[in-house]
C-alpha cells in the first residue's frame, strides 16, 4: 500500500491509491479505502469480441504499463516487498525433464537441450523489477469505448524476475 502513491505518479494508467487505512477492532481486519477506478473489468469474453485493431491498442497501453512498472527503481521503494519468483523452480523443472525425457533422446539432442538452458536462466537480483503479480483481464478496467481507464488489485505487488511470472 505504501508504494502505490509513489507508483501512481509514474504510471500513465490510473491505479487505486490508498486514502485511508484503519483496523476494525471487532474483527481485527485491516480496511483500506481509495477512490474508485472508473470503468468495467475487461472480461475474457469482452476481450475476445474486440476487433484486432482495438486489441492491439489495448496491448500497447498494457505494454507501456509493464514497461513503466518494471522501470520503477526498486531502490526508491521504502518497504520490503515479497519476492515472488521462485528462482529454483526452473532448475527443478529442468531436473524433471532430465530424468524423464533425456534418457529417450540422442546424446546430441541432450547436449543441445543442456546448452539451451543458459538462455532461460533467471535474471540476477540487480535486474529484478516491480511485478503486479495478478494481472488478468478482470483487473484491467475499460470504458464504453474499450479504452483502458485503470488497473486494479495490487495485492500481490512484489519484486522479482519479470520473465519468471
Amino acid at each position: 500500500m505504501a508504494v502505490l502513491p509513489q507508483l501512481a505518479e509514474k504510471l500513465e494508467v490510473k491505479i487505486p491509491v490508498p486514502e485511508f487505512l484503519w483496523r476494525d477492532e471487532t474483527t481485527d481486519y485491516v480496511v483500506l479505502g481509495h477512490r474508485a477506478v472508473h470503468g468495467k473489468p475487461l472480461t475474457s469474453e469482452r476481450l475476445a469480441h474486440l476487433s484486432s485493431l482495438r486489441r492491439d491498442a489495448l496491448a500497447v497501453v498494457i505494454a507501456r504499463f509493464f514497461t513503466q512498472l518494471h522501470d520503477y527503481p526498486l531502490e526508491s521503494v521504502d518497504v520490503e516487498l515479497p519476492l515472488v519468483a521462485n528462482l529454483n523452480g526452473r532448475r527443478e523443472n529442468i531436473s524433471a525433464i532430465e530424468k524423464l525425457v533425456f534418457p529417450r533422446m540422442t546424446p546430441l539432442d541432450v547436449a543441445a537441450c543442456i546448452d539451451m538452458e543458459k538462455y532461460f536462466a533467471p535474471c540476477p537480483p540487480e535486474k529484478w523489477t516491480l511485478l503486479h503479480g495478478d494481472l488478468g483481464p478482470e483487473h484491467i478496467f475499460v470504458d464504453e469505448n474499450d479504452e483502458v481507464t485503470g488497473i486494479i488489485d495490487f495485492g500481490n505487488l512484489s519484486r522479482g524476475d519479470p520473465s519468471a511470472v
